[in-house]
Parts: structure tokens; sequence; C-alpha cells
């Protein structure tokens, strides 16, 4: 009996330290796994209506505001690519001249369309951005205030600067401010 005791118990030893050789090798098994990313792609566009036609506006273009306090500008993004995409912008206008210490955007005023919604700097288009689709304009004019434009700052030249960022809206939170991804 005490034979056939040591015995099992040999084979039970036997057991459990093949099967903990057993569970470290398969801990140890590796893997490749492929991960792609989308890429994604879009145009900003940036149109003026002149005689009744929507016209691309080239980097350069120039307006003498003393002449206008309203010009009409238009502000779009264009999925280019093949994925749905969340999309923002950011808009700025900068005085060129050296030592100006005002804010231009201090005397702008942008009325932001429908669709846009405006958090921390940025407007945020709120619907996801399809394939081959345009967003509907972020504004349709700029409004200058030209008394202090021209008492002020005579002579200065104002540049709009547009920043345009995305993210994959697939996998991603359903609503574009709680999209993750964003660059800083």
């Amino acid at each position: 009996m005490k034979k056939k005791t040591i015995f099992i118990l040999l084979i039970v030893l036997l057991l459990v330290t093949v099967s903990i050789t057993l569970a470290y090798i398969v801990e140890q098994t590796s893997t490749n796994s492929i991960i792609t990313f989308g890429s994604l792609k879009l145009e900003l566009i940036e149109t003026e209506i002149i005689g009744g036609q929507e016209v691309r506006i080239e980097d350069g273009n120039s307006i003498n505001i003393t002449k206008t306090s309203t010009i009409n500008r238009s502000v779009k993004v264009k999925n280019v690519g093949n994925h749905p995409m969340f999309v923002r912008l950011s808009l700025n206008i900068e005085s060129k001249s050296k030592g100006n210490n005002y804010n231009p955007m201090d005397l702008i005023d942008i009325p932001i369309l429908d669709n846009w919604i405006y958090q921390d700097g940025f407007y945020y288009y709120q619907e996801v951005l399809k394939p081959g689709e345009t967003t509907p304009p972020l504004m349709n004019e700029i409004n200058f205030d030209n008394t202090n434009l021209i008492q002020y700052h005579r002579g200065d030249e104002l540049e709009l600067k547009i920043k345009v960022g995305a993210v994959q809206s697939e996998h991603n939170n359903e609503r574009v401010l709680e999209a993750v991804g964003w660059s800083e």
C-alpha cells in the first residue's frame, strides 16, 4: 500500500510538472499581428462670390478692406479620402506688421453658420463627413470694424489663417466633441 501511495504521488507530481511546463510553453508562444491604419485625406476649400459666381481663393489673395466693412468668404472641407471622418477648423486673423500690440480678432466678427459648433478654439462640424462629401460652409462673410482698423492700424496687412484637422469616425465616439485622436 505504501508503494502504491508513493507511486500515485509520483504520477500526480509528474502530471503537475508536465502541465506547468505546457502552460509555460503555451504562454510563451509569440504571434504576429498586422495592424493597419486608414489614411485620411481632405481638402480645404476657401471661396468668395464674384459676379454671382463662387471663385476659389488662392494663397496670397489680398483685399483692400478700407473700401468695405464686409467681405464674403466661404470655408468648407471636402473628404477626398476613403474613410469617414470628423473635421474641425481654427480661424485666426494675424497682423503681418511687426510691433503691433493688438489682436485683429478683437476688431473682426465672423458669423458662424449652422452645423458647426465652437469649443476650445476650434469649430467642429457636427456630422460625420463621408468620402466624397463636402461640409456646408463654416461662414459666408467676415465683418470688419473699419473705423478702429483705419484709425489705429492704417497700412497694416491682415492674414486669415485657417487650420483644418480630422480624425477617423470609424471605431471612434459617435459625437464629434467626444471623438479621440485630435492632434494638439
